[in-house]
């Protein structure tokens, strides 16, 4: 075990496995067809890697609590997590934003290349059909924003249903990483391959609490009970130059106390002038900008963004 943890570790054998024992690695491969000799090996060239994460982008299926051949039309498309009408087209230039480029290689310095991207393919995701993106998200693409309960819970659901998709799509991307030892020396493949046999792990159980999230919105949302959340708004006297959308699962609350007594689930809804935090439980906590709200320095550490 991961010490302080309950997370398993790589139970490497004794003596070097025989070509056709099982590798060492989570790989299920014969140690002769996956890390003999792989310090040998040529890395792979970085545009087959490439070629490889775009097919994974191109994974598509519909959230909707319906969803089913029967119910769904119009093919799956490139979901908004943002109103496009709304604070998308509020922070645009010229029908453009600037985002992170997911296609980009790591920089050696760490910083992020931003490129620019056209409002219909800015923040979406492959998460929902066209006939039920329309129909689900009615209340908050076609009329004026109240902060309704039922939009609330939609800006909360669309969220979550993005971080499913995105923690779906990090666990599908683990076998490339692990390819990323090739050319390394034996020490290195060991450290690299135990990292991603933890991340997985970590992946997989971060995936299974937030999938139980999200059947508790579903449950909300055919039942038409939006009264069981609650948010918490701030309105604040300019817009953002920015507009966020996603979940946020954090494992501290108020004070850096770890969440062991109140086991919470939150998300966090960050959009131009409107900031929300909601949970499964009914728990709401709202948050702009933390420096201008004056809070505790300990808050500051529990829940800078």
């Amino acid at each position: 075990m991961l010490p302080g943890t309950d997370y398993e570790l790589l139970k490497l054998p004794a003596d070097e496995p025989g070509k056709d024992d099982p590798c060492w690695c989570p790989s299920g491969l014969p140690y002769g067809r996956c890390h003999l000799d792989r310090h040998l090996q040529a890395p792979e060239s970085k545009w087959n890697i490439l070629k490889e994460v775009r097919k994974l982008h191109g994974s598509k299926y519909c959230s909707h609590p319906s969803a089913s051949p029967a119910t769904c039309s119009g093919g799956i498309i490139r979901s908004h997590t943002l109103q496009q009408s709304g604070p998308l087209s509020a922070i645009a230039t010229d029908g453009h934003l600037y985002g992170l480029d997911p296609f980009a290689e790591p920089s050696l310095d760490g910083e992020s290349r931003y490129i620019k991207i056209g409002l219909r393919h800015a923040s979406t995701f492959t998460g929902f059909c066209a006939f039920h993106d329309s129909d689900l998200f009615r209340p908050l693409e076609a009329e004026p924003f109240l902060a309704t309960k039922q939009q609330l819970f939609l800006l909360a659901y669309r969220a979550l249903c993005k971080e499913v998709y995105a923690k779906r799509f990090a666990i599908r991307m683990l076998p490339i990483h692990r390819k990323g030892d090739i050319g390394r020396e034996p020490v290195e493949q060991v450290g690299l391959q135990q990292y991603f046999y933890i991340l997985e792990q970590v992946l997989r159980r971060s995936l299974r609490d937030i999938e139980s999230s999200l059947s508790h919105y579903q449950a909300a949302f055919l039942a038409g009970d939006y009264d069981r959340f609650s948010a918490y708004v701030i309105y604040t006297d300019r817009q953002p130059d920015f507009a966020v959308s996603g979940a946020y699962i954090p494992n501290s609350i108020f004070m850096a106390h770890r969440c062991r007594i109140f086991p919470l689930q939150m998300y966090l809804i960050l959009r131009p002038t409107r900031f929300f935090l909601c949970s499964r439980l009914g728990f709401s906590l709202s948050f702009g900008t933390l420096r201008a709200l004056n809070l505790p320095k300990s808050l500051h550490r529990a829940f800078m963004v």
